[in-house]
């Protein structure tokens, strides 16, 4: 039922539906109703710009989810921690929900791939910590989120490189730390993260591609880059 912009409705509607395992009803406006009310064998939740829909996250504690889609969905509430221990959970969007989605990213199940938590104020973490446990991450969205802050070191560079895509703009303070000449990507890719500070240092000649876009706070001028790999393709 996505996009069906003039449905109107409850989710009550689908308590009785014991055996569905996918819910998908994007962008339909209209439908409202508590999260309580969907049926628990449910794996695929996609309610994403249905913002009537209200209820805790804590509901789909102990479901064995693989998609978890609420973006837009403002009158969500609840800790992330509900989903610490879904096995099988690799798609999380709970973007642009706000500040009452609280917790801290390393309580995410080490199964996520792609996380958006783009404007949730109150989501905390450090990015060491949470890519030593979701070491799968394929694209990441934390856009706004203030308390999401800390060193990014060449590991680090390393597991952002490799990522398709990710928006870690506005977040709180990321600095460079730690030797870079330790980078094993042969492609640096640490564009849209807006509050990263600090010198690349010693990073290795090995490094064919280097993306800085929106890099702002990262010193040196890309000609000293250039001089440093003169064999490299710089982004800036």
């Amino acid at each position: 039922l996505n996009y069906c912009w003039k449905l109107t409705g409850d989710v009550a509607c689908l308590t009785d539906l014991a055996d569905a395992t996918d819910i998908s009803c994007m962008g339909c406006p209209n439908i409202g109703g508590q999260l309580i009310h969907l049926p628990r064998s449910v794996r695929t939740v996609e309610l994403m710009n249905c913002p009537k829909v209200e209820g805790n996250i804590s509901f789909f504690t102990g479901m064995d989810l693989t998609t978890l889609n609420l973006r837009w969905c403002t009158k969500i509430t609840g800790h992330i921690s509900c989903m610490e221990n879904m096995a099988s959970l690799t798609d999380v969007n709970l973007g642009n929900i706000g500040p009452l989605i609280v917790g801290n990213l390393c309580m995410l199940p080490p199964t996520v791939t792609n996380l958006n938590m783009a404007y949730c104020p109150s989501i905390q973490g450090d990015l060491e910590t949470f890519a030593a446990k979701c070491t799968r991450v394929e694209s990441l969205n934390l856009e706004g989120c203030h308390l999401v802050a800390g060193g990014i070191t060449p590991h680090l560079v390393d597991w952002l490189s490799a990522m398709k895509e990710k928006n870690l703009n506005s977040c709180g303070r990321f600095y460079l730390t730690g030797d870079m000449s330790e980078v094993t990507t042969p492609t640096v890719d640490l564009s849209n993260m807006g509050t990263l500070e600090g010198k690349l240092g010693a990073i290795p000649t090995s490094v064919m591609v280097l993306r800085l876009a929106g890099c702002w706070k990262v010193s040196g001028s890309k000609a000293d880059l250039q001089s440093m790999l003169p064999h490299c393709k710089i982004f800036m």
